[in-house]
């Protein structure tokens, strides 16, 4: 791509990357309409173009290497057939109906140097030593009119305003905070933390389960499902004996480990409980643990 108002060229990451070129550090601000920041180039590199019918026709830049540089150009396919006025034209880009990316963008410093005679249709063909270029026209509506290609862009050094804001920044990110910067729901759970946690013989913390709200009102009535999963586990488990002996060894193991207790019936003046309903599975392909009781707290 050309841009005639681009002070600098470009190349992308993903082409220098193709091209095997090597590259030096680079610190260069490149701004945009209304002199904002669009992007910053950490490196540059120098190659040799030329044109793809006549390698004697050449130029040598130096081109800074960004992650893009436009998007898609055309954004829609072009039909040939309706431009008849390109026809046998020596084309920079043969494929430029297609939509490709952007690899490289030819700044001004070689821009009118390239470019020369016009031929003024829709879309307009201007002849270059790489042969004719095809693009704009008011009349052309078949170019994506949404896309905004940035053609201002100026390469600037570090200035003394933007340093100093870096350097401010950098100090702010280093100092220790007066005050606590927390939420009122990171103090609370700040706060559940410091009231259940407990440490066991490995070192390990152990903490409560923390709640938005009322556990009550958001886990709801347990016990049916629970129980209506039960019943099913069990109508499974007469059907095979083996997986029988399997479901009680690993309920037992997991009393043991005290990862559950067993519970007298509810009252009206019990506290609030919660019931996981579960089931198990089977994995014949498992090297390890063929038999597994599975958990369902989310139902």
């Amino acid at each position: 791509m050309l841009d005639g108002a681009a002070t600098s060229h470009f190349i992308t990451k993903s082409c220098f990357k193709r091209l095997g070129l090597s590259s030096k550090k680079a610190n260069v601000h490149i701004g945009g309409l209304g002199n904002t920041e669009v992007a910053k180039a950490n490196a540059k590199t120098h190659f040799t173009f030329c044109a793809h019918f006549d390698h004697s026709i050449k130029y040598c830049i130096n081109a800074l290497i960004v992650p893009s540089i436009s998007s898609k150009q055309p954004a829609n396919k072009l039909d040939l057939s309706k431009l008849s006025h390109l026809k046998d034209l020596q084309l920079a880009d043969e494929d430029f109906h297609e939509p490709g990316e952007i690899d490289i963008l030819v700044g001004a410093e070689l821009y009118y140097e390239i470019t020369g005679e016009v031929k003024s249709d829709v879309p307009i063909a201007i002849k270059s030593t790489l042969g004719w270029l095809v693009g704009g026209g008011k009349k052309c509506n078949t170019f994506a009119e949404t896309t905004a290609l940035v053609t201002n862009i100026n390469s600037c050094v570090e200035t003394s305003d933007t340093l100093d804001a870096t350097m401010k920044k950098f100090w702010e990110l280093e100092s220790i905070p007066t005050a606590s910067s927390f939420s009122l729901e990171e103090q609370q759970c700040e706060e559940h933390f410091r009231k259940t946690y407990t440490r066991d013989s490995e070192g390990r913390f152990i903490v409560r389960y923390p709640f938005k709200g009322d556990p009550t009102n958001e886990l709801g009535e347990s016990l049916f499902m629970a129980v209506r999963r039960f019943n099913q586990v069990e109508r499974r488990l007469k059907k095979n004996e083996d997986h029988g002996k399997e479901y009680i060894k690993f309920m037992t193991d997991y009393l043991a480990l005290g990862h559950m207790v067993e519970v007298n019936p509810p009252t009206p003046s019990s506290k609030f409980r919660y019931y996981i309903p579960h089931h198990f599975v089977m994995k014949e392909s498992s090297t390890t643990t063929k038999f597994r009781v599975v958990f369902d707290a989310s139902a």
